[in-house]
């Protein structure tokens, strides 16, 4: 895959999230969807700094960029990321961190199914 050259492209920002609504529940969950990120992209190694050290020291700051991410990062943010966001936009239930990062490293997990398969059956 070809690296994204907007490198400061955001993916995630919690100053323009914020700055959208003063709603409590809503900053609440932000900041919710914001660490099950750092700590999603962290863990899986997609990341090229550690996004939950950044998260850590200053959440209502936090941003990730395209920039952040390895390529692999790049290509699973491009196929996966909106979505996962756009889905857990519409959950009913209590939102919990461990159900946002429980979603997230389970596309993940497809995702590396997915180029597994593609590289199997002479995929790039």
């Amino acid at each position: 895959m070809e690296r994204i050259t907007h490198d400061g492209l955001s993916l995630f920002d919690v100053p323009t999230f914020f700055a959208a609504s003063k709603n409590q529940r809503f900053r609440a969950v932000t900041l919710l969807r914001a660490q099950a990120t750092a700590e999603a992209f962290t863990s899986c190694g997609i990341a090229s700094a550690n996004l939950q050290e950044r998260f850590d020291a200053a959440p209502e700051a936090f941003r990730v960029t395209y920039g952040d991410l390895t390529s692999t990062g790049q290509e699973f943010a491009k196929a996966h990321y909106g979505k996962w966001l756009a889905s857990t936009d519409r959950w009913k239930q209590e939102i919990t961190l461990e159900l946002l990062k429980r979603a997230l490293l389970q596309r993940w997990e497809e995702f590396c199914q997915c180029n597994s398969a593609a590289k199997g059956a002479g995929g790039s």
